[in-house]
């Protein structure tokens, strides 16, 4: 190859590349100047403006928050399956922003979308469990009565270790309802006593249970030991009916003993 045809190609690899260079140069200026229509758009109250240039601009090179931009403009314009749509496909392409699934519950339960909110609620649990979601979760199949779907999040509650005393008292009264008397029992004894008098009813029913379980010795510890920590807050007389009734005489005499 000559010399002057070595010169001829270089010059025209300088002059594509020269011509490239412009190109993006352009390109990225149209799309600083496209965002700063919209910018100005959203901070003059344009919001019709704004939501069509952000419809129309390039996913792939626009502003990455083009995503939220456009959810919140939906909300505006009350577009309910559109704002769904756009932040959904943001959490989709950003599943690290947790914050954006508690976004889009809250958007679900303000739009009355009661299924599409107690879905985001499981995703949430799934995600990045709390005692809010679990409450809010809870409260919602106690309200339409699906003990078992309310038993179930209180199994994954306690594998999390999110369960706490008022979970563990519901799930007992549950299991006690079903008829499943050895894990209500269970639950209720792993509360131990009582420290106020608001919450004697679940030892109460903890001593109906261990008589139906036939287990007497442990019922009239129980009866005794309510009896010292709740002095005249206890019917100890119906609790020794209950064991008489029962058909453990001996015992319930221990109880009307302590009671006189």
């Amino acid at each position: 190859m000559t010399r002057r045809r070595r010169i001829r190609i270089l010059g025209a690899a300088a002059f594509i590349c020269a011509i490239s260079a412009a190109s993006i140069f352009s390109v990225y200026a149209l799309l600083q100047n496209e965002q700063h229509r919209i910018a100005t758009a959203l901070k003059d109250g344009q919001y019709a403006e704004a939501l069509a240039r952000l419809e129309q601009a390039d996913k792939a090179e626009s502003d990455p928050n083009r995503l939220l931009k456009l959810y919140r403009l939906y909300v505006w314009f009350g577009k309910v399956e559109e704002a769904a749509s756009a932040l959904e496909e943001f959490i989709s392409e950003h599943p690290e922003e947790i914050w954006a699934l508690h976004e889009l519950s809250e958007f679900y339960r303000s739009a009355q979308q009661p299924d599409r909110y107690i879905d985001t609620l499981w995703r949430l649990m799934e995600r990045s469990p709390d005692r809010k979601v679990l409450a809010q979760l809870i409260g919602h199949y106690r309200l339409i009565g699906d003990t078992g779907r309310e038993l179930q999040l209180f199994e994954r509650a306690t594998y999390l270790g999110l369960a706490d005393k008022n979970d563990i008292a519901s799930a007992a009264l549950i299991y006690a309802q079903l008829g499943e008397l050895e894990k209500a029992e269970a639950l209720l004894s792993d509360l131990g006593l009582p420290k106020a008098p608001e919450d004697i009813y679940l030892s109460q029913t903890r001593f109906y249970i261990l008589l139906d379980l036939r287990r007497p010795e442990e019922a009239l510890d129980l009866a005794l030991q309510l009896g010292e920590s709740f002095p005249g807050q206890i019917g100890m007389g119906a609790l020794a009916s209950a064991l008489e009734d029962a058909g453990f005489e001996s015992f319930a005499a221990k109880v009307r003993l302590v009671a006189r």
